[in-house]
């Protein structure tokens, strides 16, 4: 039977979502290592992280806030670098 998010832990609810985001981001690094090899995949994956960090965090931060989960936030985000360039 499953479990409501209401009767987890805030430490398993972060946990979950870590995983979860971990897991997606390794295997969509995996599916362009297959497609492009490795220094094309490195490119890919370092320009991704420059240029949209601010969004992945954001997002943590929002889950995280939402599901009452405590947490600190290191360096903290004050908004996201895309929206304020216009991206």
């Amino acid at each position: 039977m499953m479990k409501s998010s209401r009767s987890l832990s805030p430490e398993t609810i972060q946990t979950v979502l870590s995983k979860g985001w971990m897991t997606h981001d390794a295997m969509w690094f995996v599916s362009c290592l297959r497609e492009l090899g490795i220094e094309r995949a490195n490119r890919l994956n370092r320009s991704a992280i420059e240029d949209y960090q601010c969004g992945v965090m954001y997002r943590i931060e929002s889950w995280l806030k939402v599901l009452g989960v405590p947490f600190e936030m290191t360096p903290e985000i004050h908004g996201c670098l895309m929206h304020e360039r216009g991206e």
